[in-house]
């Protein structure tokens, strides 16, 4: 009984631990969305506070950069592409259905031919 109220008392701890820490990250992220210009800067904060608040502005501007240009350019680049091969696209379904016109018609000649001449 002793042993389960020691542990009981040793997770309460560490939960209460646990609470505070969470409490001051929402704190940060809660200056984080006020102001984020200011806050790198503010003295009143400690400074692992500075340092999350930091790390979190360079990764949103990160964020942005890589959501408008780098996801942007693949979709550009193939668009393009796509556009510079129609005109080779549509030459290619040209030739092919021209192709099987003159088999076609080679086919029915033959066929003409056969039925009218003579085999001895």
């Amino acid at each position: 009984m002793l042993r389960a109220s020691l542990r009981l008392t040793q997770y309460r701890h560490n939960v209460a631990q646990r609470l505070r820490g969470l409490r001051n990250e929402i704190v940060a992220l809660e200056l984080l969305l006020a102001v984020p210009t200011d806050l790198a800067a503010n003295e009143d904060l400690p400074e692992d506070a500075r340092l999350l608040i930091n790390t979190m502005l360079e990764w949103r501007q990160l964020t942005k950069l890589k959501s408008t240009y780098v996801d942007a350019l693949p979709t550009m680049i193939n668009q393009d592409r796509t556009e510079a091969l129609q005109p080779a696209i549509d030459r290619v379904w040209g030739a092919a259905l021209t192709l099987i016109l003159i088999v076609f018609l080679l086919n029915l000649l033959g066929r003409f031919v056969g039925r009218f001449s003579k085999v001895s």
